[in-house]
């Protein structure tokens, strides 16, 4: 096997609602074949840690984002997981917000950054969901593993909420163990969105930054397919909210993709686009709920 034959695949946050629709992630991943996972929190779960970091001043009720973790994410996991695996997720879900109350209690102690505590913080939407999703594919009998994107070394540049990533850095760190585990038979699990900075603290990649990481993770193990898994059947070619007339574009170019994106089109990270093009990753963006549709195809622009 090259490593061009590894297919990175991305799950949005729209993808995981509730039980049914990671059962339905899980079959997609089941179909494949030395595929690296790249997972968003689950939905609605990044946007609640945000309210409970901003809400009241800074003053972050650890109590109640605790519980709002726990009972979100242990409702899926008692549909789907029994036995080793469910305490296998319970112990790492234990784990994550342990730490997070260890580190609010920190932040009286520099409570003017607050970017900094939130990159932290927001990073657990990501992490609980691979400890989740890894635990789940392992009782399907698929061999998972799980790789927390700050630990495993995507690193970057900027601020903490809207890092860009150091290629040459993040390639030294991530190619040989995702790659090793691929040829091994193993599917690694990644987090999207975050990273660490120089100083080895943790980063976010922006707004819908799991499909910034998903290109990354593909330019760096040269990989040529990446799959966005989406609840869209594509690529509008406009506003289908302001115009009656929008059309799915199956076939694009990176140029047209990142131009759309950079105009508004909610779909795809604009970095994504342009990390791709670099390295002529193609991507393909799917409905999640049509996975035999034929969805979105962007790639370079063809020459005569």
């Amino acid at each position: 096997m090259e490593s061009g034959d590894i297919r990175v695949m991305k799950f949005g946050g729209s993808c995981l609602a509730d039980a049914e629709n990671l059962s339905r992630v899980l079959d997609i991943i089941w179909g494949e074949k030395n595929c690296i996972v790249v997972m968003s929190a689950f939905k609605s779960v990044t946007d609640t840690i945000r309210s409970f970091i901003y809400c009241d001043g800074g003053n972050i009720d650890v109590r109640g984002l605790s519980n709002f973790l726990s009972e979100r994410h242990m409702a899926i996991a008692r549909s789907l997981l029994t036995g080793p695996h469910l305490a296998e997720f319970e112990e790492g879900l234990s784990s994550c917000l342990d730490l997070i109350k260890l580190y609010v209690l920190t932040i009286t102690e520099d409570p003017a950054n607050i970017e900094k505590h939130s990159a932290f913080l927001q990073s657990f939407g990501e992490k609980i969901s691979v400890l989740l999703v890894a635990a789940a594919l392992r009782q399907k009998g698929l061999p998972a593993e799980k790789y927390f994107a700050d630990s495993l070394g995507i690193i970057t540049r900027g601020g903490h909420l809207n890092g860009t990533v150091s290629m040459e850095e993040t390639a030294g760190n991530i190619r040989r163990p995702l790659t090793e585990a691929v040829f091994d038979g193993k599917i690694p699990v990644v987090t999207g969105y975050i990273g660490r900075n120089d100083k080895g603290e943790t980063t976010l990649l922006g707004r819908d930054g799991s499909d910034y990481t998903a290109s990354i993770v593909a330019s760096c193990v040269g990989s040529v397919n990446l799959i966005l898994w989406k609840d869209v059947d594509g690529i509008m070619s406009g506003d289908p909210k302001s115009s009656s007339s929008c059309s799915i574009l199956r076939d694009i170019t990176y140029d047209q993709a990142e131009k759309l994106s950079l105009e508004g089109a909610k779909v795809l990270h604009p970095l994504a686009v342009s990390q791709a093009e670099k390295y002529l990753v193609n991507i393909r963006v799917k409905n999640f709920y049509y996975p035999f549709s034929e969805g979105s195809l962007i790639h370079r622009a063809y020459t005569t």
